[in-house]
């Protein structure tokens, strides 16, 4: 993992994008290992040479970690065959190369899934060119030889990606703006659903959204609105130290509960 940290810096400084590397804990499972910002997105990466290596817990978390910061997850493993990317457990599996590319501004629009090349689509604008054309479902379904129900299912972001050929037809129809980016995660249905902390349910209950974390620096996140306060629930400088370090790259206030010397902000 060292040297694919290492190459990964160095392209996301090469685009000199603002970045924290994130030590804690410093053994066993970690979600995230840097949190990146450019060109107004936010990226939180999990770096790992094999990528089959990390856990579900480590995904499901980066997933949750991403949520609460409106960032964007990704797992980079050099691994990964470049150009190609796949989705595992609903996150983004790139190579640094395609993250160079990410960084660029350039979308990452196709996926590798058993060995077949899809595209993602963006289900939004589609839509809006299909009715600026004046092109109705059935039309554009008899243009591209594909049936109505499917048309519905891509405006409507039930079906996210399509095979290659349908892709170039639609494209072909509507222009490459409908091309979708693989690192636009849907976590809008990410909840969560138990909660450790009593201070975790006293923001809950007061209508927060909060995440709780067990393989990251803050214990838990609690946002609303522009609103975002990063809870450690620990006296450890090391563990106070690197939230600090979110705090810098993405805003928010620590809240530091110290059992020992009482709440600190």
């Amino acid at each position: 993992m060292v040297n694919t940290l290492k190459t990964v810096r160095n392209i996301v400084e090469r685009h000199g994008a603002k970045y924290e590397e994130l030590n804690y804990p410093k053994r066993g499972k970690k979600s995230v290992d840097l949190l990146v910002v450019s060109q107004k997105r936010t990226f939180l990466l999990k770096v790992v040479d094999d990528y089959t290596k990390a856990s579900r817990a480590e995904v499901e978390e980066l997933k949750k970690a991403a949520a609460s910061l409106n960032g964007k997850p990704a797992i980079v493993s050099e691994l990964v065959e470049d150009p190609e990317v796949s989705i595992d457990r609903g996150v983004p599996v790139i190579h640094p190369l395609a993250l160079d590319k990410s960084l660029s501004g350039e979308k990452l629009f196709a996926i590798m899934s058993k060995g077949e090349v899809f595209i993602k689509i963006d289900h939004e604008k589609l839509r809006k060119k299909r009715e600026e054309s004046g092109m109705s479902i059935g039309d554009v379904a008899n243009r591209v030889g594909i049936s109505r129900i499917s048309v519905y299912e891509y405006e409507r972001g039930i079906v996210d990606k399509v095979t290659l050929p349908v892709a170039e037809k639609l494209v072909d129809l509507f222009g490459d703006d409908i091309l979708g980016d693989v690192m636009d995660v849907d976590l809008g249905d990410i909840v969560q659903e138990t909660y450790t902390y009593d201070d975790s349910k006293r923001f809950k209950t007061s209508g927060y959204t909060v995440f709780e974390f067990s393989f990251t620096v803050m214990d838990f996140v609690a946002t609303k609105g522009d609103e975002k306060i990063l809870g450690v629930v620990t006296n450890e400088e090391s563990k106070i130290n690197e939230t600090k370090k979110v705090e810098r790259l993405v805003g928010g206030r620590i809240l530091i509960l110290d059992r020992e010397k009482g709440t600190r902000g």
